[in-house]
């Protein structure tokens, strides 16, 4: 049976093929995790899995746009009709919003996990602030709709960015200082594990960043390298934080074997 792809979709096909593949290996990965927490049952890891189902979540949302306009022969958001019952939801699945708002989630649990691993004393006003960035990112994304408009998915995109700065990079910055610390070559890999998964997890939308920006200021259709870069990258995040930090086998938290490090050279 063949398939037939309407005219200047053939990218769109594309995208959709390679997502198909990116939810397959992200499954696979969240299998596993649930496994995991099946057996060990830790709270850290559970919060992971919430983090990493949101993100799948979000890419299952973005190859259902893309399946629907090429289901209906649509070449992107601007041909909808706008007296459509179901408008809006379209509208912001197509844009790619539904999708920014599952990742802001996914973004606040991890947030969680830094403050359980690295936190010793919980920062209120680090917390107030980020859910005040997350609330205002959900509403831009959900209402700051037009058709044809580039300029404001890069806003989008570029708001959701600053929230996944706000989050990973502490997380990095705490994880190589702790790996610093640490002696231990299971819970030296646990840590570095967490700083290539938030690494990733900010160039996800890095990544998507600059696709939006080709395609605001070539006129280009998108879909370029850093498109596809930027879900490897969601990969990248999933595979490094079940590897190195959920399947690694440690006696103590993390916190635990930091104190413990930190009393021996005192």
């Amino acid at each position: 049976m063949s398939i037939t792809i309407p005219p200047g979709l053939e990218d769109t096909y594309v995208g959709l093929l390679y997502e198909s593949g990116i939810i397959f290996l992200f499954l696979i990965l969240l299998i596993l995790i649930i496994v995991h927490y099946s057996k060990k049952k830790t709270v850290n890891t559970l919060i992971l899995l919430g983090s990493f189902t949101f993100m799948f979540v979000a890419i299952i949302f973005s190859w259902l746009s893309k399946f629907y306009l090429i289901k209906n022969g649509i070449l992107g958001f601007d041909e909808l009709a706008p007296n459509i019952a179901n408008f809006w939801f379209l509208s912001v699945m197509l844009q790619f919003r539904i999708s920014f708002v599952l990742l802001v989630i996914a973004a606040d649990f991890t947030y969680m996990l830094k403050v359980k691993v690295f936190d010793d004393i919980p920062k209120k006003v680090e917390r107030l602030i980020l859910i005040i960035l997350s609330i205002a990112t959900i509403l831009f994304a959900l209402i700051a709709v037009e058709q044809g408009n580039v300029l404001l998915d890069v806003l989008s995109f570029l708001s959701v960015l600053v929230i996944m700065i706000y989050v990973y990079i502490p997380f990095i910055i705490a994880s190589l200082k702790m790996y610093r610390i640490l002696e231990e070559t299971q819970y030296k890999r646990a840590t570095l594990s967490l700083s290539v998964m938030s690494l990733s997890f900010v160039m996800v939308f890095v990544s998507f960043l600059a696709d939006r920006l080709i395609m605001l200021i070539f006129d280009s259709d998108g879909y370029t390298f850093f498109y596809f870069a930027a879900w490897a990258f969601s990969i990248i995040a999933a595979f490094a934080a079940y590897l190195g930090y959920i399947r690694t086998s440690r006696k103590k938290s993390l916190k635990e074997e930091k104190k413990t490090e930190q009393e021996k050279q005192s």
